[in-house]
């Protein structure tokens, strides 16, 4: 019902009561809701701002597998969102949306194995990662994966699959 408030979605749209629901959901234990609240505690609409709290709610929902949980409470733990900053947890949070399928933390997770950013450096991992997203659509990774054949890293230097 929070989600149909929320959206407008057979009833008038009413994100304030969207709010009330979810936070009834999630204190009932409900995995969406902790999402979907801890998402308005960052945004801070309907809700006061709170980071502290949307970390914890994230956490939890990470904890029991929701991807999209994952990869926003790594993103917090990497920044030090709400929680103390940690690279490597956050990393390894981001690693486990990537490896649920979802196409942004494949890319997150790919940059990071690039970088080195709280994980080694691993050039041959992040380019699978890169190409993992890039094959499912999406177009952050097949920019990257286009510049890296540009340049020759990874690859043979290939300004024709580049531009492709």
């Amino acid at each position: 019902m929070a989600l149909l408030y929320q959206n407008g979605r057979g009833v008038p749209k009413n994100r304030a009561r969207a709010a009330e629901l979810f936070k009834k959901a999630a204190e009932a234990g409900h995995l969406e809701a902790k999402y979907n609240l801890a998402l308005l505690y960052v945004e801070g609409a309907y809700v006061e701002p709170n980071m502290v709290l949307a970390a914890q709610l994230l956490r939890e929902a990470a904890e029991a597998g929701m991807a999209e949980a994952q990869y926003d409470y790594g993103v917090m733990l990497m920044e030090g969102a709400g929680v103390a900053p940690d690279m490597a947890a956050g990393a390894e949070q981001i690693g486990l949306a990537a490896s649920a399928g979802l196409g942004a933390a494949q890319v997150e997770y790919a940059t990071l194995l690039y970088l080195g950013k709280g994980v080694p450096r691993e050039l041959e991992n992040a380019i699978a990662w890169y190409q993992s997203a890039a094959d499912a659509g999406n177009p952050v990774a097949q920019n990257r994966l286009a510049k890296l054949y540009a340049v020759g890293e990874g690859f043979e230097l290939d300004l024709e699959k580049a531009a492709m």
